[in-house]
């Protein structure tokens, strides 16, 4: 399941039993399924369908599974093996970064690697969008000695999605790989 998710939805054709991380949760008449105003982090669940009569492979389902999110966790790396393996759009990256003080030459914010678009904010400025490597983003106009809010908005394409909901010859080897795998780095610039 993705992060952060708060609410599941599994229109089966039939009874479906659900466990999320072994244990066994409820699920509505109409495949709702509540896991938690707090579910921050990555969970796996696994679903168990008793078909209706007549019903079997994709008539299992009604529609997607979907899910209901809130602010979650994401560690640095794929978003497949995050639980977001169809995800298609953006996901933001927020982290404060504190400076006892400012360097005397320039800062750069390095992403190191990403797989995606990324667009950077500092403290609530934009510093840029990249659309390819190197996603460097010179960040000395908006920096400060204290406490610093360093947002990082990554999008990827439709790929994951088409492979997984629509497959097509049209996606090629790599192009379902998405996130900021990192490693995220300050960098200084000296003056001399």
């Amino acid at each position: 399941m993705p992060p952060g998710a708060l609410e599941m939805n599994a229109p089966v054709q039939g009874h479906a039993r659900v466990w999320i991380e072994g244990i066994e949760t409820a699920v509505g008449g109409d495949g709702q399924i509540h896991l938690g105003d707090e579910a921050t982090h990555v969970r796996t669940a696994v679903m168990r369908v008793e078909a209706a009569r007549g019903d079997s492979g994709g008539r299992l389902l009604r529609g997607p599974v979907t899910y209901r999110t809130g602010e979650g966790r994401i560690e640095l790396g794929l978003w497949a093996e995050q639980g977001l393996e169809s995800y298609a759009g953006g996901i933001r990256y927020r982290r404060t970064v504190t400076l006892d003080a400012l360097p005397a030459g320039r800062l750069w914010l390095d992403l190191g690697h990403v797989r995606g678009t990324a667009e950077v904010w500092i403290n609530g400025q934009s510093a840029g969008v990249r659309v390819l490597s190197p996603y460097r983003y010179d960040v000395t106009a908006w920096v400060q000695t204290g406490a610093n809010q360093i947002e990082v908005l990554v999008l990827n394409t439709l790929a994951p999605y088409l492979d997984v909901q629509s497959p097509t010859f049209y996606v090629f080897p790599g192009q379902c790989d998405s996130g900021l795998l990192g490693p995220v780095r300050m960098l200084t610039t000296h003056q001399g």
